[in-house]
């Protein structure tokens, strides 16, 4: 393991609250993890700035669309002022609420700590012409984000101005192409306190499918329904760890490279299933392997980055490592 130390201020974060969500970085295959506690006060003056660019950037547009150009600026720039004039008198404000939803109640609603977690080992979707080896053998990322749900009343109001500005825009966009859309309706489903919900789409499976969850605890957003419930399921058994605070980043590669191996195996094995025997597109990635092998041979030299910002003797320090080796 190699270190390189150093540090520097970070206001947007809160180094000093332990993380209930360290422990997730520990499970078996996680490749990514990446756990953080915000600074309340960095942020509301971040949300405040970004609210403040796009009232200006909303300005400069609208003095732009009035100003009364020459005529050959005035023809290169038409489209956008027209698509400028529609944005205004019809989007807007829509777009107003769908940003008081997020900005506001959605905001509101969680706590500070955040989480990333990404493991290797989903279904992939059963679409249509994938093979049904690759369906039943192949593996795919899936992603789960984390934070605590500290208010359900605000993520429910949340949703609420969500779901009406969004109503507004297919009203919207339905008149504009002469089609009705209607507003997609949610399906929900429930496990222990754990309650899902997602839009059903073909071809999904409860290991791949977009959600939110929420249980007495914390909300999630991710790929994977089932993975959600592994991880709400971890989270009840694991105690918080009054030592884990900072800022925390891991990269597991050995998971990766055995993730790409299994691929290059499921490849080489069944070929003829996947690709039908004798066919050209087989042997065009059969000539690709070797170098495929080489390149993963290579990377395996390198088992792993981490990164972790804390304050130690009232003093902030960042420190990187570099996990190499046999």
């Amino acid at each position: 393991v190699g270190p390189v130390f150093g540090g520097a201020g970070q206001p947007s974060l809160d180094l000093d609250k332990p993380r209930k969500f360290a422990g997730l970085g520990n499970e078996d295959g996680v490749f990514l993890f990446s756990n953080w506690v915000s600074n309340p006060d960095y942020t509301e003056k971040a949300l405040e700035y970004v609210d403040t660019l796009g009232q200006t950037l909303y300005l400069a547009a609208r003095q732009l669309a009035r100003m009364d150009l020459p005529d050959e600026v005035a023809a290169q720039l038409e489209d956008v002022v027209g698509g400028f004039g529609m944005f205004d008198e019809q989007i807007r404000p829509h777009f107003l609420e769908l940003w008081s939803g997020l900005r506001g109640d959605l905001v509101e609603g969680l706590g500070e700590e955040g989480a990333v977690v990404i493991d290797l080992k989903g279904a992939l979707p059963t679409v249509p012409g994938l093979p049904q080896v690759v369906a039943d053998e192949g593996k795919a990322p899936r992603i789960a984000i984390l934070a605590p749900a500290s208010d359900k009343e605000k993520l429910k109001g949340s949703w609420n101005n969500t779901e009406k500005a969004l109503n507004g825009i297919l009203k919207i966009v339905s008149e504009m192409t002469g089609e009705e859309i209607p507003m997609q309706r949610p399906m929900s489903s429930e496990k222990n306190d754990l309650k899902t919900w997602f839009f059903p789409f073909p071809f999904q499976t409860d290991d791949f499918v977009l959600n939110v969850s929420v249980d007495e605890k914390n909300f999630y957003a991710s790929t994977s329904k089932s993975y959600v419930q592994g991880l709400a399921a971890s989270l009840e058994k694991t105690e918080v760890d009054p030592a884990a605070k900072g800022a925390y980043f891991n990269v597991n590669l050995t998971v990766l490279n055995a993730y790409l191996k299994d691929w290059i195996k499921l490849l080489e094995e069944k070929q003829d299933d996947i690709f039908g025997e004798g066919s050209p597109d087989a042997e065009d990635v059969m000539q690709m392997l070797p170098i495929a092998k080489q390149v993963v041979a290579a990377l395996s030299e390198l088992k792993g980055l981490s990164a972790h910002t804390r304050t130690e003797d009232g003093l902030v320090r960042t420190s990187i490592h570099f996990k190499t080796g046999k």
